[in-house]
């Protein structure tokens, strides 16, 4: 077990450094061609924002108001961008790298779980998802800009590991982690269930 966790480990690096070098040239090739809407990226990075300065400024009746008030999009893709605000400044390329890093765990989460599920060796797993991370320009697209589908992903892939968790291991703590993520997700993807309620 140790020697495929060794081998896993410059296996995730050298994914993580193909995923930031594609998705991040992937940005020029946007904006150039136009291939997604750039209002919709800014409507999101300006509401992340937006709760980065109340917290920046300590004005927690706003930036509670801000959660409270949110309609059409969950707010839970904003905290996420707040914490990137916080850490790589107040400027949008920071929006930019948030999607970036999501995209880079979606690749390191999915080869997790598809070690976890196929009983394959690592190699084999990590180069699959490899290849399906590379080979859709619009998936790529969507990584490099700052929008809610790459975020949401990657909380999906997040709630398959602690579900596996739970799987192996049957206590309460893996159980507790297993409701919060499965709570994250429910948030996150609020608008779907909406459209749900008001379809049925």
């Amino acid at each position: 077990m140790k020697a495929k966790t060794l081998l896993l480990l410059p296996i995730l690096g050298f994914l993580s450094y193909i995923s930031f070098l594609l998705a991040g040239n992937t940005i020029a090739i946007v904006k150039e061609n136009s291939l997604l809407p750039l209002w919709d990226q800014a409507a999101h990075s300006v509401e992340g924002w937006e709760i980065y300065f109340y917290l920046r400024n300590m004005n927690l009746p706003m930036f509670i108001w801000k959660l409270w008030t949110r309609g059409l999009w969950p707010f839970v893709n904003n905290l996420y961008l707040t914490v990137f605000y916080f850490i790589c400044g107040p400027y949008y390329y920071s929006a930019l790298i948030s999607n970036i890093i999501a995209f880079i765990g979606i690749g390191c989460f999915a080869s997790y779980i598809l070690i976890k599920l196929s009983k394959n060796i690592p190699i084999f797993s990590v180069s699959l998802i490899i290849l399906f991370l590379i080979s859709s320009p619009i998936y790529l697209a969507f990584a490099s800009l700052s929008m809610l589908e790459t975020f949401g992903s990657l909380v999906q892939l997040l709630v398959f590991m602690s579900y596996i968790s739970l799987n192996e291991r049957r206590d309460s703590k893996s159980a507790k982690i297993f409701s919060c993520c499965l709570t994250i997700l429910f948030l996150q993807n609020l608008i779907i269930f909406s459209w749900f309620l008001l379809l049925y």
